[in-house]
């Protein structure tokens, strides 16, 4: 078995041999899942002005913009309706381009980032790790990642205890797709669920320990979490399913005996 104490000294070790690649390495993957998550709020405040200020003028003015199209209003709310329907449509926009920008670079970087963390367990690592994902089978990368968030977004529009526990079982497929590149998609889900068998709580467990870590980040306005708490979370995944796969590796063997 692993514990939380070994993963992360191991992981502290290869992160301080390669330090400041692995800072924007992380830094990098970090501005990544950022943008796919951005929804285009700061448009929210062009948004405001729709019928909603018609609505609640008094009824005396409703009949008069009714009436008399002779009112400063009468030309104010067409105006209103046209920039609401331009600013609705540029968020649109700005939100579909979000999603194929996440589903063709960042998803793939994503797993390049995982390739990077992984090499640097073993031996300082090489930045150009992080488009690994897209010199080795490209499409395959991008459709595997894609069903693996897409699965795991619909079991959480539906139950968010599973959409979790979803998370926690696929968590390994980006790994398992930077370290085989001939391996399918389907196989990438079936041994990330072998994997993370028995381990989803432990590794649950993992995530909280880094709790404080987070919060001195955040008292520090993100400068301890750019200079050591992110790289050091990611160097810890790494270390991570590399134990996985090497207690996995140790079953076959042991069944493969017995066999």
């Amino acid at each position: 078995m692993w514990t939380r104490e070994e993963l992360k000294s191991k992981a502290q070790i290869a992160f301080k041999a390669n330090y400041w690649l692995c800072v924007l390495a992380a830094v990098i993957l970090a501005l990544c899942a950022g943008s796919s998550s951005t929804s285009g709020n700061a448009d929210d405040d062009d948004m405001d002005f729709t019928y909603v200020d018609y609505i609640d003028q008094p009824d005396s003015m409703v009949e008069e913009i009714k009436l008399g199209f002779n009112n400063a209003y009468a030309d104010l709310i067409p105006f209103e309706f046209v920039s609401a329907q331009i600013g609705l449509s540029i968020l649109i926009i700005v939100l579909i381009l979000n999603i194929v920008i996440s589903i063709f670079v960042f998803n793939v970087i994503e797993v390049g980032g995982c390739r990077f963390f992984t090499q640097n367990a073993i031996q300082p690592a090489k930045l150009s790790e992080l488009i690994y994902g897209f010199k080795n089978d490209y499409s395959k990368v991008v459709g595997t990642m894609f069903l693996r968030n897409l699965y795991i977004f619909l079991w959480g529009l539906l139950f968010i205890i599973p959409g979790i526990v979803k998370s926690y079982e696929y968590r390994m497929v980006p790994y398992l797709l930077a370290d085989d590149p001939n391996l399918s998609g389907d196989e990438a889900f079936r041994i990330s669920r072998e994997m993370m068998n028995g381990n989803k709580w432990s590794a649950f467990v993992l995530d909280l320990s880094f709790l404080g870590w987070t919060l001195l980040s955040s008292i520090t306005f993100g400068i301890v979490g750019v200079f050591y708490v992110e790289p050091y979370i990611r160097a810890t995944d790494a270390e991570l399913y590399l134990k996985l796969k090497e207690i996995r590796y140790y079953r076959q063997v042991q069944s493969f005996i017995w066999e």
